[in-house]
């Protein structure tokens, strides 16, 4: 009986969802992107209207959330940049 293929899964990294403060999802994932961390903010394109023009703005899909894969040394640095808060278990 031959034995089962093994295949090895990286598990250093992990992605993990992160609670930040309300509109600060993209100056979160600035800092993090300067701290050479993987993060990911999916955004919508939205049309703007103000009394004078309108405008296509990219905002987050999934307020207040952005979304990382760190391993376990990057984790702690991740909750040490201004506006997160948690991480969300």
């Amino acid at each position: 009986m031959a034995e089962p293929s093994t295949y090895i899964i990286n598990s250093k990294y992990k992605w993990y969802a992160v609670n930040t403060r309300l509109n600060h999802e993209k100056k979160v994932e600035e800092s993090l992107k300067e701290k050479n961390i993987e993060v990911f903010l999916p955004k919508k394109k939205t049309l703007r209207m103000w009394s004078d023009r309108k405008k296509w703005v990219e905002e987050p899909l999934f307020r207040p959330y952005v979304f990382v894969n760190v391993s376990h040394k990057e984790y702690y640095q991740v909750l040490q940049t201004p506006s997160v808060i948690s991480y969300i278990y």
